[in-house]
């Protein structure tokens, strides 16, 4: 048994329904990503924090705009 914190903190993944996602199966599957151990679609992600993800990963605006040179767009 993986409390969500403990998933998130030592593997990176998230639960979904009593089942541990790493974050590139999130990222593939469900297109969305991991953060806090929650699993967030995109559409989350940009509703509410204006934020994207990348591989699984939850990228703040202006990481994607420094290093990517990109924007967010629906998640």
């Amino acid at each position: 048994l993986l409390p969500r914190w403990v998933a998130a903190a030592s593997v990176g993944g998230c639960c979904l329904g009593g089942w541990f996602l790493p974050r590139w199966v999130v990222a593939a599957s469900v297109g969305g990503c991991c953060l806090g151990g929650w699993l967030l679609p995109r559409w989350v992600i940009a509703a509410s924090v204006g934020d994207c993800c990348l591989d699984g990963w939850l990228l703040p605006r202006w990481v994607v705009a420094a290093s990517v040179g990109g924007c967010c767009l629906g998640g």
